[in-house]
């Protein structure tokens, strides 16, 4: 609540400046209320959006009550998209999107298609902001359609920048940058200068992230130059702050200072919260670097309230790293160790898998909206050849024919191959989630042994312990996950031959138990095996080991402290079942629905905070179908799991 009232809070109480500026715009308009007058206001306000937030803030309220004083739905759409945005620059994003809604539904009734799609738009920057990229990426798809359909250029750049800004946030720099050369492409094209500069800048950050430095520099300073002549200052506020990160890690503290001071303070004076929690980071790494403590953690406590108060996630994420950053350098163990943890549980939940993949759909349907614009263009001039050609009927039809045939080898061939680019897009996602789970433990065991390494000394003996343990933990975490990777790499390349035996069931499950004996014995598990000692079966030996592993792993990890697992197999005339129960946490019906799925990650943890890829049951899945069985699961929320597998009794490859 706080972070929605504190910008109008400022509005009010500095009302006394920007109304001496808005009477003087006022003043020049003719006494007539029209439309060509309210264009002039909201003109105005546009320009002065980011150096003069709350000036562009009352002219746009002023439009709007002229708009709606004339009726012109179309002008109160424009001025409620225009303040939401102003809104945003002050980081009162809720209010920002209750606007952009606003303007929406107007629009909508006044059937102005550009307003629409800017609407759209502006809500999944909003969402984007907010960290809610289901939302932020539906809606930029909706304006994504809407500007295409309509030709709007500048609407799709706008589009590009919003798409770019999600895959820098994802720490997809690659294509973060592709969507912002795509934004600046069509900004030279159809010459917005106020757009290039913009843009020019985002590259610029993404260039630093990188670590290309040298560039970034160049570009900084070039842009420095450009917004003081233009009086950009929001874009000039963020290249002071990003020459203080570059001139501090040159070691070039005193200049990197005085670049940051200066970022604060414009910052401070055009109230652009999210720019000041970022100065007030650098300018406490650059106090610590310098030696002055004290001073250090001074700006960080204003960074801490002031990102409090703004309520973004990815400031609150950097705020943190900047906290861990500074006490491991100063020796603050304790604190280093508190702000790491918080740095990575918040970082887990901003970057999940599913909003990953969530995005990668996004790039596909442009492609898909592009190869649909190209059809359609191609049947309008299919149909001006019929028209022309109706003389020649005999002709046309034998063409009709041939189009027809070379239609459909074109369109079979399209959806082979989108069929493959489909599978290598779900192989895609796939690994990105695998890559996510390889990340997690490294990061950990790298930040266990930095603190390790720099403060061994210091460390009492139950905290060396304690990181040690924590390593531990990590790399058998890795080491199942690789295991159980190479298995399934060899399983999709056809290494794995499939050798069925006769085997002695009850014998191959007490060996696996026998071997994950400690993972239920941690949890003091009790498990039962109801199966007759001459119950045999004929199938692979590696596969069906990895089958009931993998069952058993899973019901382990979901049990509770002195829980059960029972294991019965039943015998039938021309099959066997096998059954894995346990009476842990149970799943809902969405988590059932996804368990088998490749291209989707259900993140349930275990019951001692287990983590896991999800990658044992697709391999389970997959032998028992290589066996001609099936793999069926009941489960109910705290009411335990149990996983059905039912082979035949003599499998066949």
């Amino acid at each position: 609540m706080l972070s929605k009232l504190l910008p109008i809070l400022f509005f009010i109480f500095s009302n006394i400046v920007p109304q001496e500026k808005a009477d003087s715009i006022f003043s020049n308009l003719e006494v007539q209320i029209d439309s060509n007058n309210i264009t002039t206001l909201l003109d105005e306000a546009w320009n002065l959006r980011s150096n003069d937030p709350l000036s562009a803030m009352q002219i746009a309220k002023y439009a709007l009550e002229l708009s709606v004083e004339i009726d012109d739905k179309k002008a109160q759409s424009k001025s409620l998209n225009y303040l939401g945005i102003i809104y945003s620059n002050l980081g009162a994003n809720d209010i920002a999107l209750d606007h952009h809604k606003a303007a929406l539904k107007v629009a909508e009734e006044a059937d102005d298609k550009v307003q629409i799609a800017y609407s759209y738009n502006n809500i999944g920057g909003i969402y984007g902001f907010k960290n809610d990229l289901t939302q932020a990426i539906d809606n930029i798809q909706k304006a994504i359609k809407i500007f295409e359909e309509i030709k709007n250029k500048t609407g799709l750049a706008y589009c590009s920048i919003n798409i770019g800004k999600l895959y820098r946030n994802q720490e997809n720099y690659d294509k973060s940058l592709k969507y912002f050369k795509r934004a600046l492409d069509i900004a030279s094209e159809i010459e917005i200068e106020d757009m290039k500069a913009r843009v020019l800048l985002d590259i610029a950050n993404v260039q630093f992230i990188k670590g290309e430095y040298r560039d970034a520099k160049t570009a900084y300073l070039e842009l420095e130059n450009y917004y003081q002549e233009v009086n950009y200052l929001k874009g000039l506020a963020e290249t002071w702050n990003k020459l203080g990160e570059v001139f501090h890690k040159k070691k070039k503290y005193k200049t990197a200072l005085d670049y940051s001071l200066k970022a604060q303070s414009l910052n401070k004076k055009i109230l652009y919260a999210e720019g000041e929690v970022a100065n007030l980071n650098n300018i406490a790494l650059i106090y610590q670097s310098l030696g002055n403590i004290s001073k250090g953690e001074k700006y960080l406590t204003e960074a801490r309230n002031k990102s409090a108060n703004v309520n973004d996630p990815y400031s609150i994420l950097d705020m943190y790293k900047t906290h861990y950053e500074f006490y491991k350098e100063t020796g603050n163990l304790k604190k280093s160790i508190q702000y790491f943890e918080k740095y990575h549980q918040l970082k887990d939940s901003v970057f999940t898998n599913e909003e990953v993949i969530k995005l990668g759909e996004l790039e596909s349907l442009l492609r898909i909206e592009k190869a649909e614009n190209e059809k359609a263009v191609l049947q309008k001039e299919l149909e001006i050849q019929k028209n022309q050609r109706n003389y020649f009927l005999v002709i046309l039809v034998l063409l009709i024919i041939i189009a027809a045939i070379i239609t459909y080898r074109f369109y079979e061939k399209k959806r082979l191959s989108e069929q493959l680019k489909q599978t290598n897009l779900v192989k895609d996602k796939f690994f990105r989630i695998i890559a996510h789970d390889l990340r997690e433990p490294f990061s950990a065991i790298l930040g266990s042994i930095d603190i390790f390494k720099d403060s061994y000394d210091e460390l009492s003996k139950d905290e060396r312990i304690k990181l040690i343990d924590t390593i531990q933990k990590a790399v058998k975490k890795d080491y199942e996950l690789l295991e159980n990777l190479l298995i399934w790499s060899r399983s999709h390349s056809n290494d794995i031959i499939f050798k069925p035996i006769k085997l002695n069931l009850k014998n191959i499950i007490e060996n696996n138990l026998s071997l994950i004996k400690g993972n239920f014995t941690r949890k003091n598990i009790s498990v039962e095996i109801n199966c007759k000692d001459n119950c045999t079966l004929t199938a692979d030996e590696q596969m069906l080991n990895s089958i009931l592993r993998n069952l058993i792993f899973n019901a382990v990890k979901f049990t509770r402290l002195n829980g059960k697992i029972t294991i019965d197999v039943i015998q039938k005339t021309n099959s066997v079942k096998i059954t894995v129960n346990d009476n842990g946490l149970g799943m809902d019906q969405f988590t059932i629905d996804n368990l088998f799925r490749l291209d989707k990650k259900v993140l349930t943890r275990g019951t001692a905070g287990e983590s896991g890829s999800g990658i044992g049951l697709l391999l389970a899945k997959e032998f028992v179908e290589k066996h001609g069985g099936t793999i069926s699961v009941e489960s109910s929320l705290n009411a335990g799991s149990t996983f059905n597998v039912e082979l035949p009794k003599i499998s066949s490859q």
